[in-house]
């Protein structure tokens, strides 16, 4: 890809935030070292307490803009492990991170996050969600006094984003928190610096109780009804989050603002003190035992840190009420979905969410089944509670989570506003992608697109799990997805037979069918349609085509991400092609099972696929409905080329069980198939022109739902059984000849018009 075929595709205008404000105005360079014992040193740190729970406002060239307290508390407070010089030194020093456009980006989406809804001086706009509900749907109960003006009248709305990126007239005053809090799942490239992010934001929860308004805090810290927060860091096993803690820890100790006059040392006016212990399982709460009076007491706001780990238990947040929750390394989350369902109740109280989960996940650290709830949350936001965002990347109508992709962490390419120079960013990783690309190491190629993502779907690769040239295949997506060409795009239709016994193809002009994609979502209609590239050569012979298919037996589930597949494939054949390939695509689930069988059987009659169609026989439904319909002739003979099928006692007769065993040798297959020339410098690879399918090759693994890639699978069984049999026949042939094979049942012309006609009025 070039870098102008990138910027073609992305939105970058959508994706960026530029700050216009120099750093200067908004973290200062020293924290000043006043006497404790002075009213200087009083005022400073109360402006700064204020100053990291309100924000502020800040002008720069008549343009005002708000600075979130965790983004200032985070850059000036907060410390971090850092290169001392970020383009040269690889050693690191504890200091101040960075205030790059991503943490505009971060902190802003922590505010909409935990539930802003406006600034307090604006009586024009607010982002109280409700007020963008139509009247019917709206909750009165919900509204708070921010979403009114003087007059009483509901103010216009502003998506809280938008409003958050723009630069204003004047200061605004404090920000209102009105809406209800919603999740984030988040996934980056490795070395964005999300972990250091989330160590800061958990900070300040836990420093400020949890406060979104300093005048409340402030009031309350010397009554007995103090302020006091829950924080809650998990992942599937401790080793994922242990070094989200070491973060959380440093930044802890490593506060400014000590102060030693003689044998007297004043601590940081930010240090709390703290009991209990970090490891899995156990709580931090912020106390001190002190004596008064005689008596040892426990003083402090008992805010609380909690580490939790999810492995075999998704009930580990039960009786936890965290305010700010972060699940660590989600790719290895296995059991996410069930986690949420869980943490619903932790962070909610009654109709109000008041908490927060931020689901964070990294390209390149994903596993197996885990990855598919990840992307069950990621896309379908909405569902799990989590901010939606636009798929301002892969050009889709979906709503997703939040991506970082790689070009926007490089330190490297940042100017002194922290503004990322991406053409240089992105014209760079696409230098070593094609570097990559072109050495024989394919794996050291996937690796850096896994973790190093440029589009959000590379995130999902996994690195070192998946046998398949996932970069390749994500090379054909991406032209694929940016492609103009009719020929590509193919036809959708279903099919009819007609009263004479003939099988038309007919073409979807209204549009009421719809490709089923990937991954699947529940609720999804998936109905399905039929996909044509080329339509069947007339007469074609015996083995021209050939299909693999993935059925199902029980009829359409509302909650099923379970699909039927039906591909039909073009063998390679002398003087005609010289690589195989993918013709059509039937994938669905229409409302009962017989209709999908019907309209397999309808589309291997229209194509001429006599005994050639492999199956995967262990959903015994289809055969029946075949042997029903006299159509058993289309469907092939168990293949004995599979080294598990000769050893194996399970023997069906036709079709092939996919057991663990046949995957595995299947897979291998499959690789090799994939990778096979087609001429031209081409490989098979780049003949397919189904996205869903590529979008399941792509992702596939042992553990998830991927019902095209077996019916693929179940094509290249069958493609290498048949080549068997043209070779041990050639052998045969040329020890003897034999005049059986001169019946007409073995001349290639008389398939393809018999068993039912085949009408090829495509259109």
């Amino acid at each position: 890809m070039e870098l102008d075929d990138y910027l073609a595709k992305v939105n970058i205008g959508k994706i960026m935030y530029i700050n216009r404000i120099p750093i200067t105005k908004i973290i200062p360079e020293h924290i000043p070292n006043y006497n404790p014992l002075t009213m200087k040193y009083r005022t400073f740190w109360t402006e700064e307490v204020r100053k990291c729970i309100d924000g502020f406002w800040v002008e720069h060239n008549g343009e005002h803009k708000y600075v979130p307290g965790t983004l200032y508390f985070y850059g000036t407070h907060w410390h971090i492990l850092l290169n001392e010089k970020v383009s040269k030194s690889k050693t690191k020093k504890i200091a101040k991170p960075l205030v790059r456009d991503l943490e505009w980006i971060k902190f802003y989406l922590y505010m909409e996050a935990r539930g802003f809804s406006g600034f307090e001086d604006d009586d024009e706009y607010t982002c109280h969600r409700e007020v963008n509900l139509p009247n019917k749907e709206r909750t009165p109960e919900f509204l708070g006094k921010g979403a009114f003006n003087k007059e009483g009248y509901l103010k216009k709305y502003i998506p809280a984003r938008e409003y958050l990126w723009k630069y204003h007239e004047k200061s605004l005053g404090k920000p209102i928190f009105e809406n209800m809090a919603q999740n984030v799942v988040d996934l980056e490239s490795r070395g964005t610096g999300k972990s250091y992010t989330m160590s800061g934001i958990t900070g300040n929860n836990f420093i400020f109780d949890g406060a979104q308004d300093f005048e409340e805090y402030w009031n309350l810290r010397k009554s007995k009804y103090k302020l006091s927060s829950e924080t809650l860091i998990g992942a599937i096993d401790s080793k994922y989050s242990d070094d989200l803690i070491k973060k959380v820890k440093l930044g802890l100790e490593s506060f400014e603002g000590q102060h030693i006059m003689g044998n007297k040392v004043t601590p940081p006016p930010f240090h709390k003190s703290y009991t209990g212990q970090w490891m899995a399982g156990k709580t931090i709460i912020q106390e001190v035992e002190i004596k008064r009076g005689g008596q040892w007491i426990k003083e402090g706001s008992r805010s609380k840190f909690q580490h939790r780990t999810f492995m075999d238990n998704e009930f580990a947040a039960n009786g936890t009420r965290a305010s700010f929750n972060v699940l660590d390394e989600i790719g290895f989350f296995y059991n996410l979905i069930e986690t949420l369902g869980q943490m619903k109740e932790c962070t909610a109280d009654g109709a109000v969410k008041f908490g927060t989960i931020w689901m964070t996940g990294t390209g390149g650290d994903m596993a197996g089944g885990s990855t598919e709830a990840v992307m069950k949350v990621f896309f379908d936001p909405t569902t799990y509670d989590c901010v939606e965002f636009e798929d301002h990347y892969e050009g889709t109508d979906k709503k997703m989570g939040f991506f970082v992709p790689a070009w926007l962490g490089l330190n490297q390419f940042k100017d002194d506003l922290g503004n990322t120079n991406y053409k240089a960013a992105i014209q760079y990783l696409l230098n070593v992608r094609r570097k990559l690309a072109q050495g024989k190491d394919r794996k050291a190629y996937d690796n850096e697109l896994a973790q190093r993502p440029i589009f959000y779907s590379e995130v999902f690769f996994i690195s070192g799990g998946n046998i398949l040239p996932t970069g390749e295949l994500k090379g054909v997506l991406n032209s694929l997805e940016t492609s103009t060409n009719p020929e590509d795009e193919g036809v959708l239709g279903h099919m009819k037979m007609n009263p004479d016994g003939t099988v038309n193809f007919i073409l979807d002009i209204d549009g009421n069918l719809r490709d089923c994609d990937w991954p699947v979502k529940k609720g999804d209609d998936n109905t399905g349609g039929v996909r044509v590239w080329k339509k069947p050569i007339p007469n074609a012979g015996y083995g021209y085509y050939l299909a693999g298919n993935d059925p199902y037996d029980q009829d359409k589930a509302p909650n099923s991400v379970s699909l039927g597949s039906l591909i039909i494939m073009q063998r390679a054949s002398p003087g005609v092609s010289s690589y195989d390939e993918i013709v059509s695509e039937y994938t669905g689930r229409p409302e009962t099972a017989r209709a999908f069988y019907e309209q397999c059987r309808l589309l291997l009659m229209w194509y001429g696929v006599i005994g050639t169609c492999l199956y995967e026989n262990e959903k015994i439904g289809i055969k029946t409905y075949f042997e029903n319909t006299n159509s058993l002739h289309l469907l092939a003979p168990t293949p004995m080329i599979m080294k598990t099928n000769i050893s194996s006692n399970v023997n069906r007769g036709l079709g092939q069980h996919m057991s663990t065993p046949v995957k595995n040798e299947a897979e291998l297959m499959l690789r090799d198939w994939l990778v096979a020339s087609a001429g031209d410098g081409r490989l098979n690879l780049h003949n397919i022109k189904s996205k869903p399918l590529l979008k399941e090759l792509i992702n596939y693994n042992k553990i998830g739902n991927f019902d095209r890639v077996i019916a693929l699978m179940l094509c290249v069984i069958q493609i290498t059984q048949m080549f068997k049999i043209v070779a041990d026949k050639i052998e045969e042939e040329t020890e003897s000849y034999d005049p059986f094979f001169d019946n007409p049942l073995f001349n290639t012309n008389s398939f393809g018009v018999g068993f039912g006609g085949i009408n090829n009025e495509m259109f």
